[in-house]
Order: C-alpha cells, then structure tokens, then sequence
C-alpha cells in the first residue's frame, strides 16, 4: 500500500482512473484541467494537491482531489482547501481508504468537504473534522401538474428530457422588484465584501472569472445596476428527473438583505418562464435562505449535503445549531460540476 501526490508525469493513468469510475463525466481531462489546473487559487500549476492511493502492483485504487480556496470568518481572511471526488475502488476499502483520507486531511491545513457519502462522514469525524453546516436543495415548480410528472417519470422510469425550446436567449437585462439586472460577459472589477459572524466563502474577482467564464460554458452572470450595494446572481440550465430546470448556481447579497434576495429568486422565475423551463432549483446553506425559500413557495428535496471542516477556528455552536454560520452556494462545491459534465448537462 503506497500514498503519493499524483506527479503530473502520469496524468494519462490518472485521468484513465477517473473515466474508469465516473463513466458519466463527458470530458474528463477538461474537466481536470478547469476545476483543478486553472484555479487561480493554485499557486503552482505544477503541483496540484491530488492524493493516489496505489496497490502492490503500483496500480491506483483510490484518489482524494483537494482545491484550494478562499474563506473569510470574523474579520479574517483565510486559506484552506475544498476535498472532493473522493474514491476507493470497492475492493480496497477499508483500510486504504482510511489511510488515504488520513493523508489528505491531516496533511490540509483548513480543510472543509460538502456532501460526503455516510462511510465518508465516519472517516471524517474520525479524522477530527466537525459539521458545521448543510447546503440543502430547494426547488420550484412553474405549474402544480410538475410534480405529478414527475411521479410519472418515476414510476416508468422515464429520464428523457422533455422538449424545450433550443433557441430561448436569456435577456440581456432584467428587471425585478424594480431592480435592474444587467447580463455580463465579462467583469472588470468586483469588490467583495462579506456577512457578519459567517463563514463564506470568498469572492475575488479572479475567482468570478475562473468559473463563469472559464472553459466550462452556458453560464449567465445577472449583475444590478446599483453602486452602493451591488449583488449577483448566476443561472444555467441543468436537468432532473427528465425535467429542464434553472440551477441558480451561485448568488451574493448584502448581509440579510431581504429585498436583494426576493429580487433574485423572482427574476430567476422570470427567466425560467423566458427560457421554457420547468422550474428553478438552488441550494443554500444559511437560514436566512432558508425561510425566504420556503415563504416563495420553493421545497425542500434531498437529503443534505453535510459540511465539514477542520479549521481550527473557535466556531459558535448556537450559530451552528440555528443554521446561521455558513454562506455557501453550489459554486463551491463540486455539486455544480458533477452537473455540468454530466451527460444531461446543458
């Protein structure tokens, strides 16, 4: 049994490993190359943190990716590093995936996973990670009938998509609550700011740049038209359950600001309605979300996607309780990319 940081020499095993146990993925090497080697967190393109765990036969058997990012918490900026696509091939399990974990997370200072199966979470708590959160899904439906469909689609085990309209453009301006959203294709500046006592993950302006408009296409950035306090939110087209559905991928808001976030959730039914989707789905991870999601009719689904970390930051337990520590979307975790590499990723 060997652990070892992947050397780039041996990207084609690599990746050969990843096609081999995501046969779903569409393009694995772009995928590789944009959510790990461009991220401008990383600091040597040379040396991404990929943890390989490999047999007697010096063949690999399990991986741990790890991203780097930044947080900011009370004030403070910080480093830390995003784990994700986590695997063991199933005859290895046990002890070598635990050695594996055991690597990777003790080796990453501020480490932080979102969704981990259940033998993952065990590996994780086990290795001195805590839950500190939830990014729960919610989703709306344009009309009643929708969920009947999608019993139907159930029962029958229909999957396919329906028929859309392929031509629908999203609007180069929108207007909600009487807010103005322009579409970007590009930012020249962004200054980030950030919520009071929560976690939340950054967002630089190269950050910005590296996922919307990097290589991974069919993202729409909405950005208003106000100075003072200037918020965003990001919509792409993905699919469930053999529905068409707008993901708010990503959103950022003043602290609290109730008006800001109605505002975004009506202008994404707009564009639902515009672009003949059947709904609109999101996730969120802070109770203030939460609630303004349910009171605009949005439902919860899914089991949630466990956070956890193992930064040594003195975290409120009460906030932690009542839901209210993290700020996170789907941007930061690899929930949006598994989406959008998957085959019904539009």
């Amino acid at each position: 049994m060997k652990v070892a940081n992947l050397d780039l020499k041996e990207i084609d095993n690599f990746l050969n490993f990843n096609k081999k146990i995501y046969p779903e993925r569409k393009n694995v090497k772009k995928r590789f190359q944009y959510q790990l080697i461009d991220n401008p967190a990383l600091e040597d393109k040379t040396y991404p943190r990929i943890f390989l765990s490999f047999n007697e036969n010096n063949e690999i058997v399990g991986q741990f990716l790890l991203n780097p990012f930044e947080f900011h918490f009370s004030g403070k900026g910080y480093k830390g590093f995003l784990g994700c696509d986590y695997y063991v091939l199933e005859n290895y399990r046990g002890a070598y995936g635990a050695i594996l974990a055991l690597r990777a997370i003790r080796s990453s200072k501020s480490y932080f996973a979102i969704g981990v199966t259940e033998i993952a979470k065990k590996i994780h708590l086990s290795l001195g990670t805590k839950i500190i959160g939830s990014l729960n899904k919610f989703i709306w439906f344009r009309n009643i009938f929708i969920p009947i469909l999608i019993a139907k689609n159930l029962i029958s085990k229909n999957n396919s998509l329906m028929e859309y309209n392929k031509d629908s453009r999203f609007p180069a301006s929108l207007s909600s609550h009487g807010v103005e959203f322009k579409l970007i294709e590009n930012l020249d500046g962004w200054n980030d700011y950030h919520w009071d006592n929560t976690l939340e993950f950054s967002r630089p302006l190269d950050f910005l740049r590296w996922r919307f408009w990097g290589n991974l296409e069919n993202y729409y950035f909405y950005l208003t038209k106000e100075f003072k306090n200037p918020y965003y939110f990001v919509v792409r087209k993905s699919t469930w359950k053999g529905l068409l559905l707008l993901s708010i991928v990503d959103y950022k808001i003043p602290y609290q600001d109730k008006r800001a976030w109605q505002t975004i959730l009506k202008a994404s039914k707009l564009l639902a309605k515009m672009s003949n989707c059947n709904g609109v789905v999101t996730f969120s991870s802070h109770k203030f979300f939460d609630d303004l999601l349910q009171k605009d009719f949005f439902f919860k689904i899914g089991k949630p996607n466990l956070i956890l970390t193992n930064a040594n930051i003195n975290f409120s337990t009460e906030n932690i309780n009542k839901r209210n520590l993290v700020f996170a979307t789907m941007a930061d975790s690899d929930i949006d990319f598994n989406e959008s590499y998957s085959p019904h990723g539009l």
